[in-house]
């Protein structure tokens, strides 16, 4: 089962408490590794590239996207 079928319905993951937890900014920009921690339930999920949206995305369907922005200090690639 995929993160988005045990997902909740948005106006339930406004308010949840959690945290994220990623390598540290490196030059391997096609390599992401990193989970999410619910602190209410303390389901911890996975995150990769896979779960990555770039810049100037179009989403093609007619669903919702939740997402995160993560800054990583002033080295980000923009």
């Amino acid at each position: 089962m995929s993160i988005t079928q045990k997902i909740s319905p948005p106006t339930d993951i406004i308010f949840k408490n959690g945290f994220v937890k990623a390598l540290a900014p490196n030059d391997q920009i096609y390599d992401f590794k990193g989970y999410m921690k619910d602190e209410d339930t303390f389901q911890k999920e996975p995150l990769a590239l896979d779960n990555t949206l770039w810049a100037n995305t179009v989403l093609a369907s007619t669903g919702y996207i939740l997402g995160m922005v993560l800054y990583t200090g002033v080295e980000t690639r923009a």
